[in-house]
């Protein structure tokens, strides 16, 4: 069997591909958020669930509710918010 070197065209077509695979696997895009969004305090979105401070921390932990965590503050977008919201309706 005798082996074929590769070329520089091939060669770059196939980085090109896995560049893609790789952007798309780890892009953080999606979950930028958007500028006009404004943030929630864990202060204020307790106070509007009439929830302990700490039982808003433990949404965001456990993913039930998004958050962002700047240092040791935790926010979470409004948008967001209104999503946990309109999941959390019982029908």
């Amino acid at each position: 069997m005798r082996y074929e070197q590769p070329t520089l065209e091939s060669l770059s077509q196939d980085v090109s591909e896995l560049k893609a695979i790789i952007v798309s696997a780890v892009s953080p895009r999606q979950s930028i958020p958007n500028s006009k969004d404004k943030f929630l305090t864990v202060d204020e979105i307790s106070e509007r669930l009439q929830l302990d401070v700490q039982s808003v921390r433990n949404l965001i932990k456990s993913r039930q509710l998004k958050g962002y965590k700047f240092g040791k503050l935790f926010r979470v977008k409004s948008s967001d918010f209104e999503t946990f919201l309109q999941i959390s309706l019982v029908r």
